[in-house]
């Protein structure tokens, strides 16, 4: 059997990690009847208040049409609302409604209690070691975007 490089053996670690939080995650998602690229889009709205659509769709990394798409879903629902530019009125600002806001506060509380009923199971000096080495890794990866 071939030995793992270290490249090798993270990318499969972190592949283990995302599938559980992927699963995690879905949990909320079901509930709601929400598509991943919907409950993003909400997550992407509640940090910035609002976006313009072709924003949301550069942040998606879809097509306009697709952000038109995820945008009428959401408005349906009553998660997100359209408005026009004071400013510019050929630009549409899409925002987080009250309810949008609290299924991902929901779904953000979820996981944030799942991790912490997790790290429980770790020794402290451990913990410890794991986020420093989290967040060193996040940190040279932010230095790519």
């Amino acid at each position: 059997m071939k030995k793992q490089n270290s490249s090798e053996k993270l990318g499969f670690l972190l592949q283990k990690i995302m599938k559980v939080l992927h699963a995690q995650g879905r949990k909320v998602l079901t509930e709601e009847n929400l598509t991943f690229p919907q409950y993003y889009a909400l997550s992407l709205l509640i940090k910035k208040g609002f976006l313009k659509m072709s924003d949301l769709k550069e942040k998606l990394f879809i097509t306009g049409a697709g952000a038109t798409g995820i945008a009428d879903h959401l408005v349906k629902k009553g998660l997100a609302q359209r408005q026009r530019s004071t400013d510019d009125r050929r630009v549409v600002n899409i925002r987080i409604t009250d309810k949008g806001a609290k299924i991902i506060e929901r779904a953000l509380r979820q996981r944030r209690d799942y991790l912490a009923s997790v790290l429980k199971k770790i020794e402290p000096d451990k913990k410890d070691l794991l986020i420093k080495g989290v967040e060193i890794f996040a940190s040279v990866l932010e230095e790519d975007i």
